[in-house]
């Protein structure tokens, strides 16, 4: 369903040239990496403008303008970059964003009756999907077009750095400390990739979805309202989840003795940690609203608690919460 226009104050004739603008300061940056890389420490900033034109794809007066600046961007971004680099910038960033936009429209309009917090954080959610499959996509095109598997590839240089980072620090330590890391090899790190590559997905769905909606309620008042973080939930029957994906896992290992169940418990574990550590994050980001709190303050409690937590601290926060709903937030599902 395509709204008209979506309670927009701009004439059509500006609204036109800001998301030009905006289309080309997206392109931009991810074009600049194939000549000064280092702008690629911002990658991870890539996709909140294409968020923008995805989401005033949804209105009929600006449609057609938003579908043809993404057709346009996405042969310039090829065109510039190549084939290969160009495939990955628009499946793994261009793409996703310019989806993800569509979903957050559709879950943020001010003229859709005030939704539960679960609903809206359901965009957060298909945005994770959206960003694995665009990674998943690229990986497949990968291997097909240009023969090369940058799993392997990347796991053979983890296993690489890591097997020389504990040389140097293991000689003279007990053979059960130097146990713990003799099974770190690019097997098991290719087994966890997966994980890992969800993980990323995670954190750049969460990073578009907020920059996204932020930009969308100061672009367009009128049209969306701003999402807090502080009230992230997911479904209730999260946790319930998480166990049965576990003992089916375990299950599934003991019948048939070549599935790889300890692959996929450990692929399990990093991401249900990841997604109740996000949770966990928010419960935090709550509980330090109330408070007259800096907020470089809170930005630095925020990064020395995760250093001193890490995922899996944050992530039994998030179970909990899941579970008891501290923060009596209304939710379903």
């Amino acid at each position: 369903m395509i709204a008209i226009n979506g309670g927009v104050n701009l004439s059509l004739k500006n609204e036109l040239k800001l998301l030009i603008y905006i289309t080309i300061i997206g392109l931009v940056f991810p074009i600049m990496t194939k000549f000064f890389p280092l702008v690629a420490v911002i990658s991870f900033l890539f996709s909140v403008p294409f968020i923008v034109i995805g989401a005033r794809s949804m209105y009929r007066r600006t449609s057609t303008a938003c579908f043809s600046l993404i057709v346009g961007g996405s042969l310039l971004t090829v065109g510039v970059m190549g084939i290969d680099t160009g495939l990955m910038m628009l499946l793994t960033y261009i793409w996703p964003g310019f989806i993800m936009g569509m979903i957050i429209d559709r879950a943020n309009q001010k003229t859709v009756t005030q939704p539960l917090e679960y609903k809206k954080s359901m965009p957060f959610l298909y945005g994770v999907f959206i960003f694995f499959a665009g990674a998943v996509i690229y990986y497949i095109v990968e291997r097909l077009a240009f023969g090369r598997d940058s799993i392997e590839l990347l796991s053979r240089e983890i296993a690489k750095v890591i097997e020389e980072g504990m040389a140097s620090k293991m000689q003279g330590a007990s053979s059960g400390a130097a146990s713990i890391f003799s099974g770190i090899d690019a097997t098991f790190i290719s087994n966890v990739i997966p994980g890992m590559v969800i993980i990323r997905s995670m954190f750049l769905a969460l990073i578009s979805y907020y920059l996204g909606n932020r930009y969308l309620t100061n672009l367009y008042p009128r049209s969306y309202r701003r999402i807090e973080f502080k009230k992230f939930v997911l479904p209730k029957r999260a946790a319930i989840s998480v166990l049965v994906f576990f003992l089916l896992t375990i299950g599934l290992g003991y019948i048939f003795k070549g599935f790889k169940s300890e692959a996929i418990i450990s692929n399990l574990q990093i991401v249900f940690m990841g997604l109740f550590a996000i949770q966990g994050l928010a419960l935090l980001v709550h509980l330090m609203s109330n408070k007259n709190i800096p907020r470089i303050s809170k930005i630095l409690i925020v990064f020395a608690v995760f250093i001193l937590s890490g995922f899996f601290g944050l992530g039994i926060v998030g179970l909990m919460d899941s579970i008891f709903n501290f923060r009596k937030l209304d939710r379903m599902g």
